[in-house]
């Protein structure tokens, strides 16, 4: 369990990971090196710092998950290769996946769908995302 002070260190720096422990301290009046200290103790729940990016600003304007049962690991070691293939997740049971993707247009999302049928998956669901709302919001709010 956080303590209020280690919540509002990891919710600064999911917010901003570059931004100095000089600035949030000043900004909480905090010292310094409660933070830091704080920080040894935060530090180990980080998997990694990274950025967000726009796709769309980038051209991938599609954002497709799909879901289905597979019947074996190599459909894994497949998916991992493709370019478009953005996270992949197994969901449910052992043998379902979710595979989040993004596309420069419709018709590349309907050729890996077709692989992946050719791949022996004979149902494929296509879901596909037309607004994103809200994303890595959870803890990034001292609120929380």
């Amino acid at each position: 369990m956080l303590t209020n002070k280690q919540r509002l260190l990891l919710s600064e720096i999911r917010q901003n990971s570059r931004q100095r422990f000089s600035d949030i301290a000043a900004r909480h009046s905090i010292p310094k090196s409660t933070l830091s200290d704080n920080y040894k103790t935060v530090s180990k729940c980080i998997k990694k710092s990274t950025i967000l990016i726009d796709f769309e600003k980038l051209g991938y304007s599609l954002r497709m998950n799909f879901v289905f049962r597979m019947k074996n690991n190599e459909i894994i070691e497949f998916l991992d290769r493709q370019k478009n293939v953005n996270s992949i997740y197994r969901i449910n049971n052992r043998h379902t996946l979710f595979v989040e993707c993004f596309f420069r247009s419709m018709k590349e999302a309907y050729e890996l769908k077709e692989i992946i049928q050719e791949k022996g998956v004979k149902k494929v669901g296509m879901i596909h995302v037309i607004e994103e709302i809200k994303k890595e919001k959870f803890l990034a709010s001292s609120e929380n």
